[in-house]
Protein backbone atom coordinates (compact mmCIF):
# COMPACT_ATOMS: atom_id res chain seq x y z
CA UNK A 1 0.00 0.00 0.00
CA UNK A 2 1.14 3.43 -1.00
CA UNK A 3 2.33 5.92 2.02
CA UNK A 4 0.57 9.02 1.65
CA UNK A 5 2.43 12.11 1.47
CA UNK A 6 2.71 14.72 4.27
CA UNK A 7 0.01 17.11 4.84
CA UNK A 8 0.45 20.48 3.20
CA UNK A 9 2.09 23.15 5.75
CA UNK A 10 3.08 26.36 4.32
CA UNK A 11 3.49 27.66 8.28
CA UNK A 12 6.93 26.55 8.60
CA UNK A 13 7.97 28.06 5.32
CA UNK A 14 6.09 31.25 6.06
CA UNK A 15 8.24 31.63 9.58
CA UNK A 16 11.35 30.82 8.11
CA UNK A 17 10.80 34.07 5.57
CA UNK A 18 9.60 35.89 8.68
CA UNK A 19 12.02 35.37 11.03
CA UNK A 20 15.29 36.03 8.32
CA UNK A 21 13.67 39.25 7.16
CA UNK A 22 13.36 40.33 11.32
CA UNK A 23 16.83 39.25 11.45
CA UNK A 24 18.14 40.80 7.92
CA UNK A 25 16.70 43.77 8.96
CA UNK A 26 18.20 44.20 12.43
CA UNK A 27 21.70 43.17 10.61
CA UNK A 28 21.19 46.45 8.42
CA UNK A 29 20.79 48.24 11.02
CA UNK A 30 23.82 47.15 12.58
CA UNK A 31 25.50 47.91 9.48
CA UNK A 32 24.62 51.53 9.77
CA UNK A 33 24.73 52.26 13.79
CA UNK A 34 27.86 50.44 15.02
CA UNK A 35 29.95 52.49 12.48
CA UNK A 36 28.20 56.04 13.78
CA UNK A 37 28.06 55.03 16.84
CA UNK A 38 32.17 54.43 16.85
CA UNK A 39 32.77 57.08 15.54
CA UNK A 40 30.25 59.25 18.00
CA UNK A 41 32.03 57.77 20.90
CA UNK A 42 35.66 57.69 19.55
CA UNK A 43 35.77 60.30 17.18
CA UNK A 44 38.65 58.17 14.94
CA UNK A 45 37.97 57.34 11.28
CA UNK A 46 40.40 54.75 11.59
CA UNK A 47 38.92 53.25 14.10
CA UNK A 48 35.83 53.10 12.49
CA UNK A 49 37.34 51.37 9.92
CA UNK A 50 39.07 49.15 11.63
CA UNK A 51 35.76 48.07 13.43
CA UNK A 52 34.52 47.11 9.73
CA UNK A 53 37.37 44.84 9.26
CA UNK A 54 36.85 42.93 12.64
CA UNK A 55 32.82 42.54 11.34
CA UNK A 56 34.08 40.94 7.98
CA UNK A 57 36.52 38.54 9.36
CA UNK A 58 34.31 36.48 10.93
CA UNK A 59 32.45 35.62 7.75
CA UNK A 60 35.76 33.99 6.11
CA UNK A 61 36.45 31.97 9.59
CA UNK A 62 32.87 31.23 10.18
CA UNK A 63 32.45 30.32 6.94
CA UNK A 64 35.14 27.81 6.65
CA UNK A 65 34.65 26.22 10.54
CA UNK A 66 31.13 26.83 10.58
CA UNK A 67 29.49 24.85 8.41
CA UNK A 68 30.51 21.24 9.53
CA UNK A 69 29.04 23.20 13.36
CA UNK A 70 25.69 23.40 11.08
CA UNK A 71 25.66 19.47 10.09
CA UNK A 72 26.54 18.53 13.97
CA UNK A 73 24.11 20.46 15.60
CA UNK A 74 21.23 20.27 13.18
CA UNK A 75 20.21 23.65 10.94
CA UNK A 76 17.07 24.44 13.37
CA UNK A 77 19.01 24.10 16.61
CA UNK A 78 22.24 26.43 14.87
CA UNK A 79 20.24 29.16 13.58
CA UNK A 80 18.39 29.16 17.14
CA UNK A 81 21.80 29.27 18.66
CA UNK A 82 23.35 31.62 16.23
CA UNK A 83 20.48 34.49 16.90
CA UNK A 84 20.48 34.11 20.54
CA UNK A 85 24.57 34.06 20.64
CA UNK A 86 24.18 37.12 18.27
CA UNK A 87 21.62 38.73 19.72
CA UNK A 88 23.46 38.44 23.48
CA UNK A 89 27.20 39.84 21.87
CA UNK A 90 25.05 42.61 20.33
CA UNK A 91 23.46 43.82 23.33
CA UNK A 92 26.74 43.72 25.74
CA UNK A 93 28.02 46.62 23.61
CA UNK A 94 25.40 49.82 24.64
CA UNK A 95 25.13 47.43 27.97
CA UNK A 96 28.83 47.88 28.98
CA UNK A 97 28.89 51.40 27.13
CA UNK A 98 25.96 53.02 29.58
CA UNK A 99 27.32 50.78 32.69
CA UNK A 100 31.21 49.83 33.71
CA UNK A 101 32.20 51.16 30.44
CA UNK A 102 33.68 49.99 27.20
CA UNK A 103 36.87 49.67 26.00
CA UNK A 104 38.13 50.03 22.39
CA UNK A 105 39.34 46.52 22.18
CA UNK A 106 36.52 45.31 23.95
CA UNK A 107 34.08 47.30 20.96
CA UNK A 108 36.34 45.24 18.31
CA UNK A 109 35.43 41.68 20.32
CA UNK A 110 31.99 42.32 20.24
CA UNK A 111 31.69 43.20 17.26
CA UNK A 112 33.77 40.05 16.11
CA UNK A 113 31.55 37.92 18.23
CA UNK A 114 28.31 39.08 16.89
CA UNK A 115 29.57 38.39 13.65
CA UNK A 116 31.15 35.04 14.03
CA UNK A 117 28.01 33.50 14.43
CA UNK A 118 25.89 35.31 11.71
CA UNK A 119 27.56 32.94 8.99
CA UNK A 120 26.59 29.36 10.58
CA UNK A 121 22.93 30.47 11.36
CA UNK A 122 22.79 31.66 7.31
CA UNK A 123 23.95 29.11 6.25
CA UNK A 124 21.86 26.70 9.14
CA UNK A 125 18.36 28.77 7.73
CA UNK A 126 19.38 28.21 4.26
CA UNK A 127 19.62 24.70 4.89
CA UNK A 128 16.15 24.22 5.98
CA UNK A 129 14.91 25.29 2.84
CA UNK A 130 14.35 22.42 0.61
CA UNK A 131 12.40 20.16 3.22
CA UNK A 132 10.80 23.01 4.19
CA UNK A 133 9.94 23.61 0.55
CA UNK A 134 9.11 20.09 0.43
CA UNK A 135 6.22 20.69 3.35
CA UNK A 136 4.49 23.64 1.24
CA UNK A 137 4.53 21.40 -1.65
CA UNK A 138 5.75 24.27 -3.68
CA UNK A 139 9.43 24.28 -6.07
CA UNK A 140 12.97 24.97 -4.61
CA UNK A 141 13.19 27.59 -7.58
CA UNK A 142 10.30 29.33 -5.26
CA UNK A 143 10.97 28.74 -2.18
CA UNK A 144 14.54 30.18 -2.71
CA UNK A 145 13.43 32.85 -4.69
CA UNK A 146 11.40 34.02 -1.67
CA UNK A 147 14.39 33.27 0.86
CA UNK A 148 16.99 35.12 -1.28
CA UNK A 149 14.71 37.85 -1.71
CA UNK A 150 14.96 38.86 2.04
CA UNK A 151 18.51 40.28 1.97
CA UNK A 152 17.88 42.32 -0.74
CA UNK A 153 14.72 43.60 0.78
CA UNK A 154 16.69 44.25 4.13
CA UNK A 155 19.56 45.99 1.93
CA UNK A 156 17.03 48.17 0.12
CA UNK A 157 15.17 49.51 3.06
CA UNK A 158 16.89 48.36 6.41
CA UNK A 159 20.20 51.53 6.12
CA UNK A 160 17.45 54.06 5.20
CA UNK A 161 15.68 53.60 8.35
CA UNK A 162 18.37 52.68 10.21
CA UNK A 163 19.41 56.30 9.31
CA UNK A 164 16.31 57.73 10.53
CA UNK A 165 16.02 55.89 13.67
CA UNK A 166 19.67 56.97 14.74
CA UNK A 167 18.39 60.04 14.27
CA UNK A 168 15.26 59.85 16.24
CA UNK A 169 16.77 57.67 19.14
CA UNK A 170 20.22 57.09 18.81
CA UNK A 171 22.98 54.57 17.66
CA UNK A 172 23.07 53.12 20.50
CA UNK A 173 18.69 52.43 20.78
CA UNK A 174 19.25 51.28 17.09
CA UNK A 175 21.64 48.67 18.43
CA UNK A 176 19.35 47.49 20.97
CA UNK A 177 16.96 46.99 18.74
CA UNK A 178 19.07 45.10 16.33
CA UNK A 179 19.57 42.80 19.32
CA UNK A 180 15.50 42.69 19.70
CA UNK A 181 15.73 41.14 15.86
CA UNK A 182 17.92 38.05 17.36
CA UNK A 183 15.84 37.20 20.08
CA UNK A 184 12.52 37.56 18.06
CA UNK A 185 13.81 35.10 15.17
CA UNK A 186 15.15 32.98 17.30
CA UNK A 187 11.65 32.48 19.03
CA UNK A 188 9.79 32.52 15.60
CA UNK A 189 12.13 29.29 14.57
CA UNK A 190 12.64 27.73 17.68
CA UNK A 191 8.80 27.94 18.16
CA UNK A 192 7.08 27.03 14.66
CA UNK A 193 10.08 25.44 12.50
CA UNK A 194 9.68 21.84 12.44
CA UNK A 195 13.03 19.84 13.65
CA UNK A 196 14.33 18.14 10.62
CA UNK A 197 15.55 14.39 10.94
CA UNK A 198 19.40 13.96 9.60
CA UNK A 199 20.45 10.84 8.02
CA UNK A 200 21.82 9.39 11.51
CA UNK A 201 26.08 9.08 11.38
CA UNK A 202 27.54 5.60 10.48
CA UNK A 203 30.22 6.57 12.58
CA UNK A 204 31.93 9.23 14.68
CA UNK A 205 33.94 11.10 12.82
CA UNK A 206 36.47 14.09 14.01
CA UNK A 207 35.50 17.73 13.12
CA UNK A 208 38.53 18.44 10.52
CA UNK A 209 37.41 14.83 8.81
CA UNK A 210 34.12 16.53 8.17
CA UNK A 211 35.93 19.81 7.03
CA UNK A 212 37.88 17.54 4.50
CA UNK A 213 34.67 15.76 3.21
CA UNK A 214 33.10 19.23 2.61
CA UNK A 215 35.86 20.33 0.80
CA UNK A 216 36.42 17.00 -0.78
CA UNK A 217 32.75 17.30 -2.25
CA UNK A 218 33.24 20.88 -3.63
CA UNK A 219 36.22 19.96 -5.39
CA UNK A 220 35.21 16.60 -6.97
CA UNK A 221 31.91 17.72 -8.10
CA UNK A 222 32.20 19.19 -11.76
CA UNK A 223 29.65 21.76 -11.25
CA UNK A 224 29.85 22.86 -8.11
CA UNK A 225 33.92 23.44 -8.72
CA UNK A 226 32.89 25.56 -11.40
CA UNK A 227 30.26 27.78 -9.79
CA UNK A 228 32.24 28.43 -6.63
CA UNK A 229 35.15 29.09 -8.71
CA UNK A 230 32.97 31.90 -10.84
CA UNK A 231 31.41 33.21 -8.10
CA UNK A 232 34.64 33.74 -5.99
CA UNK A 233 36.62 35.45 -9.33
CA UNK A 234 33.31 37.55 -9.54
CA UNK A 235 33.28 38.70 -6.41
CA UNK A 236 36.89 40.12 -6.69
CA UNK A 237 35.74 41.87 -9.39
CA UNK A 238 32.17 43.54 -8.30
CA UNK A 239 33.68 43.76 -4.51
CA UNK A 240 35.02 47.58 -4.94
CA UNK A 241 31.76 48.14 -6.76
CA UNK A 242 30.22 50.57 -3.90
CA UNK A 243 33.76 52.32 -3.02
CA UNK A 244 34.30 53.05 -6.92
CA UNK A 245 30.82 54.33 -7.11
CA UNK A 246 31.11 56.30 -3.82
CA UNK A 247 34.17 57.97 -5.44
CA UNK A 248 32.70 58.76 -9.24
CA UNK A 249 29.64 60.27 -7.66
CA UNK A 250 31.99 62.58 -4.85
CA UNK A 251 33.79 63.71 -8.20
CA UNK A 252 31.08 63.80 -10.52
CA UNK A 253 28.37 65.39 -8.58
CA UNK A 254 29.52 66.58 -5.59
CA UNK A 255 27.01 64.87 -3.22
CA UNK A 256 26.23 61.68 -1.66
CA UNK A 257 22.31 62.25 -3.08
CA UNK A 258 23.05 60.55 -6.91
CA UNK A 259 24.70 57.65 -4.88
CA UNK A 260 21.60 56.91 -3.17
CA UNK A 261 19.98 56.45 -5.95
CA UNK A 262 22.27 54.64 -7.69
CA UNK A 263 22.15 52.24 -5.13
CA UNK A 264 18.33 52.52 -4.81
CA UNK A 265 17.69 51.86 -8.26
CA UNK A 266 19.99 48.14 -7.72
CA UNK A 267 18.46 46.88 -4.89
CA UNK A 268 15.16 47.95 -6.50
CA UNK A 269 16.22 45.21 -9.79
CA UNK A 270 17.92 43.15 -7.81
CA UNK A 271 14.42 42.46 -5.92
CA UNK A 272 12.47 42.73 -8.93
CA UNK A 273 14.65 39.76 -10.17
CA UNK A 274 15.23 37.61 -7.19
CA UNK A 275 10.91 37.76 -7.08
CA UNK A 276 10.87 37.15 -10.42
CA UNK A 277 12.89 34.05 -10.39
CA UNK A 278 10.38 32.17 -8.54
CA UNK A 279 7.38 33.14 -10.66
CA UNK A 280 9.49 31.89 -13.90
CA UNK A 281 12.65 30.22 -13.16
CA UNK A 282 11.74 27.00 -13.76
CA UNK A 283 11.06 28.14 -17.12
CA UNK A 284 14.43 29.38 -18.01
CA UNK A 285 18.07 27.46 -18.92
CA UNK A 286 20.02 28.22 -15.58
CA UNK A 287 22.54 28.49 -17.72
CA UNK A 288 20.99 31.31 -19.55
CA UNK A 289 20.88 33.07 -16.56
CA UNK A 290 24.76 32.72 -15.19
CA UNK A 291 25.54 33.86 -18.43
CA UNK A 292 22.55 37.43 -18.72
CA UNK A 293 24.27 37.57 -14.91
CA UNK A 294 27.66 38.33 -16.31
CA UNK A 295 27.42 40.50 -19.46
CA UNK A 296 25.13 42.73 -17.81
CA UNK A 297 27.20 43.29 -14.96
CA UNK A 298 30.22 44.15 -17.56
CA UNK A 299 27.96 46.63 -19.59
CA UNK A 300 27.36 48.29 -16.77
CA UNK A 301 30.76 48.88 -15.53
CA UNK A 302 31.35 49.84 -18.87
CA UNK A 303 28.88 52.64 -18.83
CA UNK A 304 30.29 54.27 -15.18
CA UNK A 305 33.62 54.52 -17.73
CA UNK A 306 32.53 56.47 -20.08
CA UNK A 307 30.40 58.88 -17.67
CA UNK A 308 27.43 59.37 -19.47
CA UNK A 309 24.42 61.25 -17.94
CA UNK A 310 22.57 60.48 -14.44
CA UNK A 311 19.77 58.58 -15.82
CA UNK A 312 21.48 56.33 -18.19
CA UNK A 313 23.69 54.85 -15.32
CA UNK A 314 20.42 54.84 -13.12
CA UNK A 315 19.27 52.83 -16.22
CA UNK A 316 22.42 50.52 -16.68
CA UNK A 317 21.96 49.67 -12.93
CA UNK A 318 18.79 49.26 -12.18
CA UNK A 319 19.39 46.19 -15.57
CA UNK A 320 22.18 45.03 -13.85
CA UNK A 321 20.47 44.29 -10.55
CA UNK A 322 17.29 42.60 -12.43
CA UNK A 323 19.96 40.52 -14.22
CA UNK A 324 21.88 39.80 -10.79
CA UNK A 325 18.93 39.23 -8.70
CA UNK A 326 18.14 35.42 -9.87
CA UNK A 327 21.68 34.41 -9.66
CA UNK A 328 21.01 33.67 -5.72
CA UNK A 329 18.08 31.79 -5.58
CA UNK A 330 19.01 29.38 -8.61
CA UNK A 331 22.60 28.75 -7.70
CA UNK A 332 21.01 27.95 -3.97
CA UNK A 333 18.60 25.40 -6.20
CA UNK A 334 20.71 24.38 -8.04
CA UNK A 335 23.70 22.95 -4.69
CA UNK A 336 20.21 22.14 -2.87
CA UNK A 337 19.46 19.13 -5.84
CA UNK A 338 23.02 18.07 -5.61
CA UNK A 339 25.07 17.95 -1.71
CA UNK A 340 23.04 15.41 0.58
CA UNK A 341 21.63 16.78 3.00
CA UNK A 342 24.44 15.87 5.54
CA UNK A 343 27.06 17.74 4.18
CA UNK A 344 24.73 20.51 3.28
CA UNK A 345 26.09 22.82 6.05
CA UNK A 346 29.86 22.48 5.47
CA UNK A 347 29.09 22.65 1.50
CA UNK A 348 27.25 25.81 2.08
CA UNK A 349 29.96 27.67 4.45
CA UNK A 350 32.80 26.77 2.84
CA UNK A 351 31.35 28.06 -0.48
CA UNK A 352 30.49 31.29 1.37
CA UNK A 353 33.90 31.20 2.79
CA UNK A 354 35.72 30.82 -0.14
CA UNK A 355 33.57 33.48 -2.38
CA UNK A 356 34.35 35.96 1.22
CA UNK A 357 38.10 36.02 0.74
CA UNK A 358 38.37 37.34 -2.79
CA UNK A 359 36.08 40.50 -1.31
CA UNK A 360 38.97 42.38 0.90
CA UNK A 361 41.33 41.67 -1.97
CA UNK A 362 38.96 43.29 -4.65
CA UNK A 363 38.33 46.18 -2.75
CA UNK A 364 41.63 46.65 -1.61
CA UNK A 365 43.09 46.53 -4.67
CA UNK A 366 40.77 49.13 -6.51
CA UNK A 367 41.85 51.42 -3.41
CA UNK A 368 45.15 51.25 -4.25
CA UNK A 369 44.32 52.14 -7.76
CA UNK A 370 42.59 54.75 -8.37
CA UNK A 371 44.86 57.36 -7.43
CA UNK A 372 47.65 55.97 -10.16
CA UNK A 373 45.12 54.38 -12.70
CA UNK A 374 42.24 56.03 -12.79
CA UNK A 375 38.04 55.26 -12.05
CA UNK A 376 37.74 54.94 -15.95
CA UNK A 377 40.75 52.56 -16.65
CA UNK A 378 39.24 50.22 -13.49
CA UNK A 379 35.82 50.50 -14.40
CA UNK A 380 36.76 49.52 -17.99
CA UNK A 381 39.17 46.76 -16.42
CA UNK A 382 36.30 45.29 -14.73
CA UNK A 383 34.20 44.81 -17.47
CA UNK A 384 36.48 43.35 -19.46
CA UNK A 385 37.12 40.90 -17.00
CA UNK A 386 33.38 40.07 -16.64
CA UNK A 387 33.26 39.37 -20.49
CA UNK A 388 35.90 36.87 -19.89
CA UNK A 389 33.91 35.17 -17.53
CA UNK A 390 31.18 35.04 -19.08
CA UNK A 391 32.80 33.63 -21.98
CA UNK A 392 34.04 31.27 -19.58
CA UNK A 393 30.77 30.09 -18.45
CA UNK A 394 29.72 30.04 -22.24
CA UNK A 395 32.56 27.32 -23.38
CA UNK A 396 32.79 25.55 -19.43
CA UNK A 397 31.27 22.22 -20.06
CA UNK A 398 30.34 21.72 -16.73
CA UNK A 399 27.64 24.36 -16.94
CA UNK A 400 25.63 22.23 -19.29
CA UNK A 401 24.51 20.34 -16.71
CA UNK A 402 22.80 22.88 -14.58
CA UNK A 403 19.25 21.68 -15.16
CA UNK A 404 17.41 19.71 -12.24
CA UNK A 405 19.25 15.94 -11.82
CA UNK A 406 16.15 13.27 -12.19
CA UNK A 407 14.01 15.51 -9.84
CA UNK A 408 9.98 16.76 -10.08
CA UNK A 409 9.82 20.34 -9.85
CA UNK A 410 7.77 20.35 -7.14
CA UNK A 411 9.31 18.56 -3.82
CA UNK A 412 7.34 16.44 -2.38
CA UNK A 413 7.27 13.03 -0.53
CA UNK A 414 10.52 11.74 0.78
CA UNK A 415 13.32 13.82 1.42
CA UNK A 416 16.72 13.94 -1.60
CA UNK A 417 19.89 14.69 -2.10
CA UNK A 418 19.99 18.36 -2.31
CA UNK A 419 22.44 21.96 -1.75
CA UNK A 420 22.57 25.24 -0.73
CA UNK A 421 25.01 28.22 -2.06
Amino acid sequence: MQSRPPPRNRIALAILVVAATISQIGSAFTLIAVPWFVLQTTGSAAKTGLTGVFAALPYIIAGIFGGALVDRLGFKRTSVIADITSGVTIALIPLLYHTTGLAFWQLLALTFLASLWNSPGGSARQSLVPELAMLAQTSLERANSIVQSVPRFATLFGPPIAGVLIAVMGAGNVIWLDAATFAISAVLIGAFVPPLALPARTAPTHFFADLTEGWRFITREPLMRAMTTVFAIGNFFDAPLSLLVAVYANRRYGSAVPLGFIFAALGAGAVIGSLGYGAIGHRVPRRAIMVLYLFPVATMYMIFALAPPLPVILVAIFLDGIAVGPVNPMSATVSQERVPVELRGRVQGLTIALAWVAIPVGRGLAGLLIAPVGLATIFAAISAGFILLGIGVLLHPAFRDMQTPNRKRHVSGTPVAHRAT
